[in-house]
């Protein structure tokens, strides 16, 4: 975990100084200041040894509109490898702070309920029904212009999610439990704008 994050700074300090050498090509033109965004990414999602898994695996994709330089609204979608896939759903904001060109810094949030692709098995218990969850997300990132509207990005952040099973049990008949993560994420991706 350490080397990730070590990483990370190295390429966050590698991009502000990208952002503010005049020498990059590429980046003296003004970005698309309206119109459609497409995010797609891969992430891992890092958290406690306490639980089953200490990293989960994400894809999300982001569908958004640019509506002025700074400012770019939608929806993500996606799915996350928790101890049960979730398909997550909900809307997204994304600032932009560039200095000029489209490659720069960008803050990220979203909000939305995560649907269980599958019941969670739990050793001797029966689980009878699994119920998704809310989920929020921040992040900032990184975005870097390649070639006309083609971009990669990479972000780092902090995620939650929730979710709930109902289990038989001998005495109660039906038990609900709910589980809750929080977790660091680390997402690479491409976008198209």
């Amino acid at each position: 975990m350490k080397r990730t994050i070590t990483l990370l700074l190295l390429m966050l300090s590698f991009g502000m100084y990208a952002q503010n050498d005049p020498s990059v090509p590429g980046d003296t033109e003004v970005s698309k200041t309206n119109g459609y965004m497409n995010f797609l990414s891969y992430g891992q999602l890092i958290g406690s040894e306490n639980d089953k898994k200490t990293h989960m695996h994400s894809l999300h994709m982001g569908h958004n509109f640019r509506v002025s330089n700074r400012v770019a609204l939608g929806v993500v979608t996606g799915i996350d490898w928790f101890d049960i896939s979730m398909l997550s759903v909900g809307p997204d904001v994304k600032l932009f702070l560039p200095k000029k060109g489209s490659s720069g810094i960008f803050l990220g949030g979203s909000l939305g309920h995560g649907f269980p692709l599958e019941d969670l098995k739990l050793e001797y218990m029966t689980v009878k029904d699994t119920k998704g969850g809310p989920y929020a997300g921040a992040k900032i990132g990184y975005i870097f212009h390649i070639n006309g509207s083609f971009n990669l990005f990479m972000t780092a952040g902090y995620r939650y999610q929730a979710f709930s099973v109902i289990r038989e049990d001998w005495w109660l008949r039906e038990v609900e439990r709910s589980f809750k993560y929080n977790r660091f994420e680390v997402r690479l991706g491409m976008g198209l704008f």
